[in-house]
């Protein structure tokens, strides 16, 4: 694992540094307004709910395909604090993007902690290094032996609402008394 991407154009770091600066604006009306645009179109794009939200233990292999956990051990359930909301949380930090996806909780882990890793993903570093751009991703499982996609869906609108988020927060080049 090694190597780094071309960083955002300038326009975008701007706008993504303004709402980094400000932790209430990812909580603003347009947010969530962009959020429920998209949850209104389907029923598939809301919040699966916190009985949904699993996390095991980093040395727990599943035990099958049952993306419910119904046969998993529940010994091995990491106990958590329960979110008091729904809202999605802004998480800013590295993406490691690589050819395959990650279903070792063990290595996972290892790599976060040896890199500083947020999460894990496959699809964006081909794209990043060919046009400039902004990685927004919608973290939807734990990186481990369960490949639950349940939460895809809605880390999907989550992302899409935060990049339109962000795009609103573009500013222009007149706007910023720069010549085209």
């Amino acid at each position: 694992m090694n190597g780094y991407l071309h960083p955002p154009p300038q326009h975008l770091r701007c706008a993504l540094s303004e709402i980094k600066s400000d932790p209430t604006l990812s909580r603003t009306p347009p947010l969530q307004a962009y959020l429920q645009q998209i949850q209104k179109s389907t029923k598939h794009y809301h919040h699966p709910g916190h009985e949904n939200d699993k996390l095991y233990a980093s040395d727990y292999i599943h035990q099958d395909d049952n993306k419910a956990c119904d046969s998993c051990d529940s010994e091995q359930q990491l106990p958590r604090t329960p979110r008091k909301s729904t809202d999605p949380v802004i998480q800013y930090g590295t993406i490691a993007s690589g050819n395959q996806v990650i279903k070792d909780a063990e290595q996972r882990d290892k790599l976060a902690r040896q890199y500083d890793i947020l999460c894990f993903e496959i699809e964006a570093a081909g794209i990043v290094n060919t046009i400039p751009s902004l990685v927004i991703r919608g973290i939807c499982d734990y990186a481990d032996s369960l490949k639950n996609k349940i939460w895809q869906r809605y880390a999907a609108a989550t992302a899409a609402a935060l990049a339109k988020f962000l795009l609103s927060r573009v500013r222009t080049h007149q706007d910023l008394g720069m010549n085209s």
